[in-house]
């Protein structure tokens, strides 16, 4: 379901929401790109313009749960009460720097960001730009930097641990979801009746969470392999116009936005949907992305002096920002912290990006704190996080990939 800084790439695909208040990107289908901020991390705002049509994603979760086979749990729509944990009013103060390198990028690229990473941590994945093109998708393996042959402007949006990485593109007229697979690039297929498609998600299985364009409406979708001839699910919403899948668990379940107000949701492998629950207390929550079983993203905080009227729309004011998970099996939903959650593994850590000058820190479980390097800058931010929870992949304070190491 998880951009670029309008300097930088202008814009482009797939966020998750972003670790800050940055203007999420669009592409539009018609070939005029159009500049905009995003929101982080998946990934991480997703805008994806066709004629008349939008595609507004949100786009990328911690605690052990059952492996990707458990297809068991509570029917989403019955919905599920809040697991009520209060806003930590305190944390143990951030220990040794997790220490940050920048990654390389093709010759020719001015800047660049890491937008998605496998669980593994070997992958990772995202975009550039150069003088002639100002989105171009990129995948790292290890520290081997390679450039996704995909025309257009194009960004890769999830990776998973076999180097599969989804992501979309505006080639004319056409708006195209694609899957990047043993070296080649495969072409996501759209049923009838559909003008255009946006990946923004991978699980292990290689199934893929979208969205289809449907003249005005925007669809939830998800592809069933990465092949040309992959089995497309739709899957159904509320009487809403605009709903997106951002995102896909390792069991198949999905979670996303629903409406106008942009209503964090989830469907489970038969497509069977429900509202996800808002935290006790808190304001409008949004989801960002999914990892392993969970989905994480962010709440406002009631004590926001200015409530954002919409989440494409928030305040800078930190205090606003809380980060949340969401058990996609029971739907519970935990409270973990201040800022804004760029990634999260399923051993319960979690990266939290925070305005207060430009802070990004990795939060364990028990709220022990460890600061990622990126000086005095609010630009910097991080988007994915290993399962050991040492490797983390995101954005410079100098709008250069980066990826930090902390000690294990």
């Amino acid at each position: 379901m998880s951009g670029m800084d309008r300097n930088d790439f202008g814009v482009h695909l797939r966020d998750r929401i972003g670790a800050e208040t940055l203007p999420p990107s669009q592409i539009s289908a018609t070939g005029l790109v159009t500049e905009g901020r995003r929101v982080r991390r998946r990934r991480r705002y997703l805008s994806v313009g066709a004629g008349a049509s939008t595609l507004a994603v949100l786009a990328g979760v911690v605690l052990s749960l059952p492996g990707p086979d458990r297809q068991s749990g509570p029917d989403p729509a019955a919905g599920t009460a809040t697991a009520r944990v209060p806003v930590p009013q305190s944390e143990a103060a951030a220990s040794a720097l997790c220490a940050g390198q920048r990654l390389s990028l093709p010759s020719g690229a001015i800047r660049g960001e890491v937008r998605a990473g496998s669980p593994d941590g070997r992958y990772l994945a995202g975009s550039y730009s150069t003088a002639e093109r100002p989105v171009v998708a990129v995948r790292w393996d290890g520290d081997r930097v390679e450039r996704i042959p995909v025309d257009g402007w194009a960004s890769a949006e999830g990776v998973n641990d076999r180097g599969v990485v989804v992501g979309s593109t505006t080639v004319g007229k056409r708006q195209i979801a694609w899957a990047y697979v043993d070296g080649k690039v495969v072409e996501l297929p759209v049923p009838a009746g559909y003008s255009g498609a946006a990946a923004l998600g991978v699980n292990a299985r290689g199934e893929v969470a979208g969205v289809l364009d449907r003249g005005t409406k925007s669809i939830p979708a998800v592809w069933r392999g990465t092949s040309a001839d992959a089995r497309v699910d739709v899957l159904p919403t509320p009487t809403v116009d605009k709903a997106w899948a951002l995102g896909i668990s390792e069991s198949g379940a999905v979670a996303g936005l629903v409406g106008p107000a942009d209503d964090a949701y989830r469907w489970d492998r038969s497509g069977r949907g429900g509202a996800l629950a808002r935290p006790d207390g808190l304001g409008r929550a949004i989801v960002q992305g999914v990892r392993g079983e969970l989905a994480y993203g962010l709440a406002h905080s009631t004590e926001a002096t200015s409530p954002p009227p919409s989440p494409s729309r928030l305040p800078d004011h930190p205090e606003s920002d809380v980060g949340v998970l969401w058990d996609l099996g029971t739907g519970a939903v935990t409270v973990v912290g201040r800022g804004r959650v760029g990634a999260a593994n399923s051993r319960g850590y979690v990266v939290l990006n925070r305005r207060n000058g430009g802070e990004v820190v990795l939060r364990a479980p028990d709220g022990r704190l460890r600061q990622l390097s990126t000086g005095i800058n609010p630009s910097a931010s991080a988007a994915t996080l290993s399962e050991d929870g040492t490797r983390i992949g995101g954005r410079s304070r100098e709008h250069w990939p980066i990826r930090w190491t902390c000690p294990s």
